[in-house]
C-alpha cells in the first residue's frame, strides 16, 4: 500500500501534504526520492528512516522531523507498528535560500542532519496552521515554511538571525506593500506575492513589515479585507455573504468569526446599529 499524500496548501514556493503511510512490519522497504527540500513533522506513529548518505536507519516517532534533501533518495520501513501520519512542507530553493541568508552558517548544507528530535517551534507551528486549516481558517503557507526552516536551522546549529534597523529601502518597500493591500484587499496576497510585488526576499520583507508595521503582512490583509467589508454593510444593501466572498474570504463562518472578533458585533448587528450622525 502506497502512502496518500493529500494536499493542504500551495503557492509558488510551498507546498503542504498530509502523508498517511499504511505500510506495516510485513512490508518490504523500497527505494524512495525527495522532490524538493522538505521538512515532515510526524504526528502518529513509529517508522525507520535511512538517508542516502547513511546505513543507519533513526527510528521517529511522533513530534520528530525528517528534513529531505532534494532529489536525495531514501528509504522507510515499519518493523514495530503500522502505518503513520506525517505533515511533510515541501519549500523550494529560493525561500530556503532567503531564509539561510540572514543566518551565519557559512558554506555548509541547507540540512546538515537527516533526523531531528522534537523542535516545539516547529510542532507549535504546524499544529496552528492545522488547527486554522480544519477551522476554514486562511494561513499564509510560505510564512508557515519561513518559520519551520528558521526553527530547524537554529536547531542545527544556526545562530538567531542578525537583527537591524530597517532602511530607508524597507521603509519604501512596506509602504508600496501597504499600497497594493488597501486597494486590492480581495486578492489573496500570500507572503511571497508581496515580497516579490516589492523586490524583496521574503525572510527579510516579513521581519521589516512587522517592525514598521507591528503586525504581520497576513494580519494586515485581514484587516483591510474587514475595513472594506465594514463600508460596503454601511453604504451598499448587498447580502452578507456576497460581501464577504467580494473581499476575499473564502469561507462566511469565517469571515463572521473575524468580523465580530474585530468589530465587537455580528456583520449583521454592524449594519444595523444606528449611526453616529
Amino acid at each position: 500500500m502506497q502512502p496518500v499524500a493529500i494536499l493542504r496548501a500551495h503557492t509558488q514556493r510551498t507546498t503542504v501534504h498530509e502523508v498517511r503511510c499504511g505500510l506495516g512490519p510485513g512490508d518490504r522497504p523500497y527505494p524512495e526520492r525527495h522532490e524538493g527540500w522538505c521538512v515532515a513533522l510526524v504526528r502518529r506513529g513509529t517508522f525507520t528512516y535511512r538517508a542516502h548518505d547513511t546505513r543507519r536507519a533513526r527510528e521517529l516517532r511522533p513530534g520528530w522531523l525528517l528534513l529531505g534533501r532534494d532529489g536525495a533518495e531514501f528509504e522507510c520501513s515499519h518493523t514495530t507498528s503500522t502505518g503513520d501520519d506525517c505533515i511533510a512542507i515541501k519549500v523550494d530553493a529560493a525561500l530556503l535560500d532567503d531564509v539561510r541568508a540572514s543566518l551565519p552558517l557559512g558554506g555548509r548544507d541547507p540540512f546538515p542532519r537527516s533526523v531531528l528530535p522534537p523542535v516545539p517551534r516547529v510542532v507549535g507551528a504546524v499544529e496552528s496552521a492545522d488547527r486554522a486549516l480544519r477551522a476554514g481558517k486562511p494561513y499564509d503557507a510560505d510564512a508557515l515554511s519561513m518559520a519551520v526552516v528558521e526553527a530547524v536551522l537554529r536547531a542545527c546549529g544556526a545562530e538567531a538571525p542578525r537583527v537591524r534597523e530597517p532602511s530607508s529601502r524597507d521603509h519604501e518597500r512596506v509602504e508600496a506593500a501597504i499600497a497594493a493591500i488597501d486597494e486590492r484587499p480581495e486578492e489573496s496576497w500570500a507572503l511571497g506575492d508581496l515580497s516579490a510585488l516589492v523586490g524583496a526576499s521574503s525572510f527579510h520583507f516579513a521581519r521589516a513589515f512587522r517592525t514598521l508595521v507591528g503586525t504581520t503582512p497576513h494580519r494586515y490583509v485581514v484587516s483591510a479585507r474587514l475595513r472594506r467589508a465594514a463600508l460596503l454593510l454601511l453604504e451598499t444593501r448587498r447580502p452578507v455573504t456576497d460581501i464577504a466572498f467580494d473581499v476575499g474570504f473564502g469561507d462566511l463562518s469565517n469571515f463572521i468569526h473575524s468580523f465580530r472578533r474585530e468589530m465587537g458585533v455580528t456583520p449583521r448587528d454592524f449594519r444595523a446599529r444606528p449611526t453616529l450622525a
